[in-house]
């Protein structure tokens, strides 16, 4: 302002003779007045002064223009005095501007904070399909471990009933994964046992099989021996001697028959087990292999932008066939 000298004799128009007056006014009470930004009272005295002070601008404008109206050189000097007194509001203005923009931006970041640290509290909660229950577990622990405190503010309700929620939801994730755990380790110990009362029993049978022959063989065997005996009764020496040596043939044939028949129905009980293995394999196969199809797929989906819940989701509806021309080829 003293650069120009706006207020010399020389430059003095009629149109801007009240604010020139106001002026001084205006730059003593600005340079003098102190306001407290960060108490609601004072923030609003500061935001009136620099109301009432753009009121005075827009009326040196408006003054400025209605004064330019005759002449254009006239014109020119109310452009450039209206400008140079608006210049000083305006720097008047950004004097107490400043420092309530300031306020406002440290306002936003400290809210902006406060909900990144409730989100995180969601990230902590985050369950992934499949999980164990154990894995759950030390979720639950690690989200019970986070402190809402007093640096949460306004939002440290929002924050417990956040942590309240997630908290109640992992434990009954916890209680239902125990329980499917629970059924299906039950599940496999049946089967195991069922699998081995029946190979007792395959075994048993055999053996009782195997006895019952030979037991019928000998007996056979013997009356064959009786038969012969009384016929042979007669016989030399020699004959009956003979018949002896066949009779103890006879029985070492029956025992060679029996281990063989029992060896022939372990090769068999083994070869049915080992099938038996070899199918619960592929099995186990085929779905670690859909598994790892199914993971790809969710990656690929993620990447694409989609959530983790949405992916799986329409996974799911795939291999369901619940979208039309869409399959997955594992």
């Amino acid at each position: 302002m003293e650069a120009h000298n706006i207020e010399s004799a020389e430059s003095n128009i009629a149109a801007f003779e009240p604010f020139r007056a106001q002026l001084s006014e205006l730059r003593q009470h600005n340079e003098s007045v102190v306001f407290n930004y960060t108490d609601p009272k004072g923030n609003k005295e500061a935001r009136s002064h620099i109301y009432k002070l753009r009121r005075t601008k827009t009326a040196v404008d408006q003054a400025r223009k209605d004064a330019g109206k005759d002449a254009l050189d006239y014109k020119r000097r109310v452009d450039t005095e209206g400008k140079e007194i608006i210049a000083e509001i305006e720097t008047m203005i950004a004097v107490h501007q400043a420092p309530l923009d300031e306020i406002e931006q440290r306002e936003k970041d400290r809210v902006e904070n406060i909900h990144r640290k409730i989100g995180e509290i969601a990230e902590v909660a985050m369950v992934v399909g499949g999980m164990h229950s154990s894995q759950m577990q030390e979720k639950l622990e690690t989200l019970e471990l986070i402190a809402i405190d007093d640096s949460f503010c306004e939002f440290k309700q929002e924050a417990l009933e956040a942590k309240d929620k997630y908290c109640s939801d992992l434990r009954a994730l916890i209680a239902e994964a125990k329980r499917l755990e629970a059924e299906r380790a039950e599940l496999e110990r049946l089967q195991a046992a069922e699998i081995e009362r029946q190979r007792q029993e395959r075994e048993a049978q055999i053996a009782r099989e195997a006895e019952e022959r030979a037991t019928r063989q000998a007996e056979e065997l013997a009356a064959k021996k009786e038969r012969e005996h009384q016929a042979a009764i007669e016989r030399a020496e020699r004959e009956k001697a003979e018949a002896e040596a066949a009779a103890k043939q006879a029985k070492a044939d029956a025992e060679r028959r029996q281990a063989e028949a029992v060896e022939a129905e372990r090769q068999r009980i083994a070869s049915e087990q080992a099938a038996a293995d070899a199918a619960a394999e592929k099995k186990a196969a085929n779905k670690r292999h859909q598994a790892k199809i199914n993971r790809e797929a969710l990656a690929d989906l993620v990447a694409l932008g989609h959530t983790e819940d949405q992916a799986k989701a329409l996974i799911e509806a795939i291999v369901r066939g619940q979208i039309r021309n869409v399959q997955i080829n594992y």
